[in-house]
């Protein structure tokens, strides 16, 4: 939409620019100045050059390091477990320690993803509901849930189950890091769960498959 002289839409737009004052009598219209004449064409000549050779492909991450970083973040694990009175948690396959915060019950771990050491964080909320007129609320909460986060931590939908995760490169992360990641993944799930399941964990029929005609 433009804005016309009179402020209204339409006409042609305005440009801004220095104000010049009226002329204060009847005054011959100013001829335009003569173009410029032509300027000459510039050859322009590039010096001949070989193209840089490619870079060579990054190396992998080294395992004596990776080893070193996995070492380290389960110390660091294990200070703030022992921190807040978890002591002696049982150690499940993959190296994941259960904890719980509040409502919200969690795990905590190591994983190796692109050849670096990650800490992560992620707590169970809900299954996603059957109910089709649910579940695009649902998805739409968490996106804003997800927007006005102010920690790393997002809701996450894996297999029709819903999360609350954090992942941090732990190559980054001193034992404070460590400890501030995992309070924060959980002090999420548990700020979040019991309204998201109150208001959409109210269906009793399994999900039908996204292969199988909705009856």
């Amino acid at each position: 939409m433009t804005i016309g002289d009179s402020g209204r839409p339409g006409g042609a737009p305005q440009a801004f620019g220095k104000r010049r004052s009226e002329p204060q009598g009847p005054s011959a219209p100013a001829s335009a100045p003569p173009p410029p004449p032509p300027h000459p064409p510039v050859a322009v000549s590039l010096p001949e050059s070989t193209p840089p050779p490619a870079a060579p492909p990054a190396a992998l991450a080294d395992p004596e390091e990776l080893a070193r970083v996995r070492a380290m973040t389960e110390e660091h694990i294990l200070a703030f477990l022992a921190s807040v009175g978890l002591v002696d948690i049982p150690v499940e396959q993959g190296g994941w320690r259960h904890i719980r915060l509040g409502s919200a019950g969690g795990r905590v771990g190591i994983i190796e993803w692109h050849d670096e050491i990650y800490l992560q964080v992620e707590s169970y909320i809900m299954d996603m509901p059957s109910d089709r007129d649910l579940i695009v609320p649902l998805m739409r909460e968490l996106l804003e849930l997800n927007y006005l986060a102010l920690v790393p931590a997002r809701a996450s939908i894996i297999d029709d189950k819903v999360f609350v995760t954090l992942s941090w490169p732990a190559s980054v992360l001193d034992e404070n890091g460590v400890a501030d990641c995992i309070h924060a993944g959980m002090s999420i799930a548990d700020e979040v769960d019991d309204e998201l399941i109150r208001k959409y964990d109210r269906t009793v029929r399994a999900r039908t498959p996204l292969d199988r005609p909705i009856a």
